[in-house]
């Protein structure tokens, strides 16, 4: 969970120090809030995922409405409130979401290893 964090704020970052339109990409943002959300067993909900997505919440809601009808999200009934839903990743979604981060997270720790085994030489 805190790894999946630590990528979110960078990417966050990264928006804050370039043009946002250069690295605007809100179905990722929302795949990752989604992903973290689930990692970290926090509901979320669709105005949670569309502030995480950093657009405007028309355009973030559209982005949803695409990734649930895609089967990358699917809504859940609130168990305690049926008039309250979350959003979380459908099973697709985690599968190919914790795919990239255990590869991302592999490629990471093979480069820290590297460095610090050229630095000791």
């Amino acid at each position: 969970g805190r790894t999946v964090r630590l990528i979110i704020r960078a990417h966050r970052e990264r928006a804050a120090l370039f043009a946002h339109d250069l690295f605007s990409d809100p179905a990722w943002d929302i795949l990752m809030e989604a992903y973290a959300a689930l990692v970290n067993q926090e509901p979320i909900s669709v105005v949670g995922l569309c502030s995480a997505s950093g657009v405007a919440e028309s355009t973030a809601a559209r982005w949803i409405r695409k990734l649930e009808a895609e089967e990358w999200l699917v809504r859940v009934q609130d168990p305690l409130d049926g008039r309250r839903s979350w959003m979380q990743l459908s099973q697709k979604g985690y599968e190919a979401m914790d795919a990239y981060f255990a590869t991302l997270c592999s490629a990471l720790s093979r480069t820290k290893v590297s460095a610090m085994t050229a630095s000791r030489r």
